[in-house]
């Protein structure tokens, strides 16, 4: 049985810890290990975080974090300067999504983990996300519906020169409204927002739809100009 909860108890978050040094330090080389002597990768940020665990037979399998405003900022603003429009107490960055090996990107599981994030972010009150995401995950997303908005141009995962190249993977900043996602998503796949939000799906206006169409027409036009571009 698959859990997604918000990690509550200091075990959890040592657990959260241990996984993403084993994926992203041990496995995927984007960080060097000799960094985190405890085997728990963790960074300024965690301090400023909400942390989601999934959980399969009390084991954590998969985990990501919504990064609030702090005094440190968002973590991608580390490479780029996001929007001055945006209200930064209304903002979250999604960061630090993990998965065990063996459920590498599961879509059930992705699912599953952003739908709690959705959910926490409705009741507090959180109005758009930001993120740093994979080219290959943000093309699966872009097809499901999820209509993000590409605000830079692609960079490196790891912030340093320890990983070779080889071992760096390009991502996209992007942002997504959540109102305009909840419009899109009930418009072309009711059932995948039903899912996700665990809300029915209601009627939406003409004038959101074309609204939301646009936004989506324009993020696919400026991915596969990216697709294109090299760092």
């Amino acid at each position: 049985m698959i859990v997604v909860k918000i990690a509550d108890t200091q075990q959890e978050i040592n657990e959260i810890g241990e996984l993403r040094y084993r994926r992203i330090c041990e496995e995927l080389h984007y960080k060097d290990p000799s960094l985190f002597p405890n085997h728990k990768e963790f960074d300024k940020f965690d301090e400023f975080s909400v942390h989601f665990a999934v959980l399969k037979d009390n084991k954590i399998i998969a985990t990501d974090r919504l990064v609030k405003d702090s005094d440190y900022g968002f973590p991608m603003e580390e490479k780029i300067r996001l929007p001055s429009y945006l209200e930064r107490g209304k903002l979250t960055e999604v960061s630090r999504l993990v998965t065990d090996k063996e459920f590498s990107y599961n879509p059930y599981i992705l699912l599953k983990l952003f739908g709690e994030n959705y959910k926490y972010s409705k009741v507090h009150g959180i109005t758009h996300w930001c993120a740093a995401v994979e080219e290959s995950l943000l093309e699966s997303l872009l097809k499901i519906g999820f209509c993000f908005t590409i605000i830079g141009p692609k960079f490196y995962f790891n912030g340093s020169n320890w990983a070779p190249k080889s071992h760096t993977v390009p991502v996209v900043p992007v942002l997504l409204n959540l109102r305009e996602a909840e419009i899109y998503l009930q418009s072309t796949n009711p059932k995948l927002y039903e899912k996700i939000t665990g809300n029915q799906s209601q009627k939406i206006s003409c004038s959101e739809k074309e609204r939301v169409k646009i936004v989506n027409k324009r993020t696919m036009a400026i991915y596969k100009k990216i697709q294109k571009s090299k760092i």
